[in-house]
């Protein structure tokens, strides 16, 4: 098993998850009143094997308009370089289908999936993808996974992979450990918490890029959109970006800035290139929420919203993490702080982006705090303030460490993966029903 850094990792699953107490919900916090879930109905409908199907998902799925999931797992064939999977509805159960699985030199390690106008599904590798070095692992790949161009007579069809970029490291960048996002041109755009250019980050690789793979003249290209210096504009850019319908992109570092504790920005065409505006800077930690956005989501007002992995309340070591909002106003920003992780009844440490539904509640996951493996949440706005309600708390058997975003289906149906843990210890797919 990995870290989204690609180190490896040694967990112990087994018979202990068996023994993890369920802590009660007690949550009154910030002035959100947590509550408990009513008629959810609870299900694994995947427990990866480690086998053709990979392990240990994590970072961004996706689903199309026909319901059908997508996600990435490492681990698996190929000496664990990696699956592209699919889960598709079958009467009244689910078909998992391995749709790619990786060699080393199309890359190692995929960090998520996304579905691209096109049909076709979009993602990067963390490692190898024969570019580059990045101290022996490989730098990572950008690639697509697109159908068979003919009807395939396989049960199992694979689909085709094309590698649309290969990193190279240096002032190329490296190691990316965030998906992907498209315009609607089709363009890929990333970013990579690596790159070197020189200046204060001279040590650890460079304080990282944002990237662009564009279509052209039949070849695909990296153009490197804004290198990091820790300045005010913030280093290390990690988790999703957000595009809105002008093309501007939106993320987040997750150190350097006017504290250190990192960034929240805007990129914006600007000419022949791109013009980065710091649109607010995180505070000292722990009182509020530190070390940059999990991946930021945009609604139809263009008001980001996100989640930090630390701060807020000191219940875990260094915070749990808060939920917070972004809004455009009076030719700025105003932040706002959503909801306070406690850790109380394991409700800490999001590594994921947030899914919105059509009512403008808000849906994520957290890792989990102490004995308790992770959970899954809503936010739900009245009159100014957000209620908090605990849909579903991981116990091991069913899941341990979510690390994906929650998809929502057209009948409100919740969907994600779990790092570990379910019957095999490899990891989880799961759903929640209303």
């Amino acid at each position: 098993m990995r870290n989204s850094s690609g180190k490896k990792l040694i967990v112990s699953v087994g018979s202990a998850w068996h023994r993890l107490p369920i802590i009660a919900l007690l949550l009154i916090s910030m002035g959100f009143i947590g509550t408990a879930a009513h008629a959810q109905t609870f299900s694994v409908i995947h427990n990866f094997t480690n086998g053709p199907d990979g392990g240990y998902p994590f970072g961004v799925i996706a689903i199309d308009r026909a319901g059908n999931l997508y996600g990435s797992s490492d681990g698996g064939a190929n000496n664990g370089t990696g699956v592209v999977f699919k889960l598709a509805h079958a009467r009244s159960g689910w078909v998992f289908t391995p749709l790619h699985t990786f060699s080393l030199a199309e890359g190692e390690g995929p960090v998520g999936v996304t579905l691209g106008p096109d049909g076709n599904v979009y993602g990067a590798t963390a490692r190898s993808g024969a570019g580059g070095s990045c101290n022996g692992a490989g730098c990572g790949s950008v690639f697509k996974i697109s159908p068979q161009p003919t009807r395939c007579a396989s049960v199992l069809c694979p689909w085709v992979a094309t590698i649309l970029y290969r990193f190279a490291g240096g002032a190329a960048g490296g190691n990316p450990s965030s998906g992907v996002t498209l315009d609607s041109s089709g363009n890929v755009y990333g970013d990579a918490p690596y790159g070197y250019t020189g200046g204060f980050c001279l040590s650890d690789g460079g304080c990282g890029l944002v990237y662009q793979v564009t279509h052209s003249s039949g070849q695909w290209l990296e153009n490197v959109l804004y290198d990091f210096t820790w300045a005010d504009d913030g280093a290390f850019p990690e988790g999703i970006l957000a595009v809105d319908s002008a093309g501007n992109l939106f993320g987040s570092t997750s150190a350097g800035g006017t504290n250190g504790n990192g960034t929240l920005f805007q990129l914006t065409p600007s000419g022949s290139g791109w013009s980065l505006n710091t649109l607010y800077s995180f505070g000292f930690c722990c009182d509020v929420g530190v070390y940059g956005s999990t991946g930021l989501i945009l609604d139809a007002s263009g008001t980001l919203y996100g989640m930090t992995p630390h701060g807020g309340i000191q219940n875990c070591q260094v915070g749990c993490g808060v939920v917070f909002s972004l809004a455009p106003a009076n030719g700025g920003w105003t932040y706002n702080e959503l909801y306070r992780f406690t850790g109380l009844n394991g409700d800490g440490n999001p590594s994921a982006p947030l899914a919105m539904d059509t009512a403008g509640n808000l849906y994520g996951t957290t890792q989990g705090v102490g004995s308790v493996p992770g959970t899954v949440f809503k936010l739900t706005p009245s009159n100014g303030s957000w209620t908090y309600t605990l849909l579903h708390q991981f116990s091991g058997p069913d899941g341990y460490s979510p690390r994906s975003n929650v998809l929502i289906d057209v009948n409100g149906n919740l969907y994600g993966t779990t790092y570990v843990g379910g019957s095999n210890g490899d990891g989880t797919v799961w759903e929640i029903t209303p």
